[in-house]
């Protein structure tokens, strides 16, 4: 360790695995707050949404999301993957998987503490963390004389695996 008491937080990865294995090179004991998955990226409309269903309809989503129309944008999901369910969940897992798998590469070696955010997965992030990294939610620990709280997910909001209900939340945060 370069400085004795010393922590790193990061959060809001979105995919930045190089990133993170290079803050997580430092030595230090590393916080790591989701969401680590890159699903959307709102401003160039790119990640693992538009790598299975098109920048297009990903474009048109967010639009209609940031105009405040969400029946309108779950309308155009609907009409646009309808027949295609099965297809879009089996590429969303791959790149899921691929995803977590890269960021317990990130974080080999490292003394992580790992929690999610909205759109993880918290089983499948869990599952992928290497020797070393520990998935915390809802507890304190001390860490280099700290008391630090995790609280994973987010409150419902668009129906992702990382949500949680706002008692649980609630729970997590007393």
């Amino acid at each position: 360790r370069r400085y004795a008491g010393a922590v790193i937080l990061v959060a809001d990865v979105h995919g930045a695995f190089d990133d993170l294995a290079r803050v997580a090179a430092a030595g230090e004991p590393l916080l790591v707050l989701g969401d680590l998955l890159n699903v959307l990226d709102h401003r160039t409309h790119q990640g693992m949404l538009a790598e299975v269903v098109g920048p297009d309809l990903v474009a048109r989503l967010s639009g209609l999301r940031s105009r405040g129309d969400r029946d309108g944008a779950r309308i155009a999901w609907q009409s646009s993957t309808v027949g295609r369910e099965e297809e879009i969940r089996e590429r969303f897992d791959a790149l899921t998987e691929a995803a977590y798998k890269a960021m317990g590469e990130a974080l080999r070696g490292a003394e992580a503490y790992v929690t999610f955010g909205n759109v993880d997965r918290p089983d499948r992030l869990a599952a992928h963390l290497p020797p070393g990294c520990r998935f915390v939610d809802g507890e304190v620990l001390q860490i280099e004389g700290l008391g630090v709280g995790f609280a994973g997910g987010g409150v419902p909001a668009l129906g992702v695996p990382g949500e949680v209900g706002e008692d649980e939340m609630r729970r997590k945060l007393v």
